[in-house]
């Protein structure tokens, strides 16, 4: 699993890409109920970190927050190098649509890419 929680300033030429769909923290909360409707009560003090890296676990995906267009968003999907080699571009989103739906609504895959420094 790759975790990026903010900008990666060690470099002047870095980017970054998942394939997927990009949450805010009340998606996050109602994704958990709809995965776990036996324990949809959150306690007050739960953390979102722990709730996404559960979800993108159990949906078989990676995760990242802090990247371009995305900055206050979890993105949750898969990076290309988890495309297989007899899978179209189609398929590949398709498959990440599909264990996205499990857990999200109105689900829209796509590139989403922080293109790194540009100063």
């Amino acid at each position: 699993m790759k975790i990026r929680l903010d900008y990666v300033s060690n470099s002047s030429s870095s980017s970054f890409m998942l394939v997927g769909d990009a949450f805010d923290n009340e998606n996050i909360e109602k994704a958990w109920k709809k995965l776990h409707p036996e324990n949809a009560k959150l306690e007050e003090d739960y953390d979102t970190y722990d709730l996404v890296e559960s979800i993108s676990d159990e949906l078989g995906l990676e995760f990242v927050r802090g990247i371009d267009n995305y900055y206050d968003l979890w993105v949750i999907g898969l990076g290309f190098n988890a495309m297989k080699d007899n899978e179209t571009k189609k398929q590949f989103k398709d498959r990440i649509k599909a264990s996205l739906d499990r857990a999200f609504d109105n689900v829209k895959v796509d590139a989403c890419i922080d293109g790194g420094y540009e100063g």
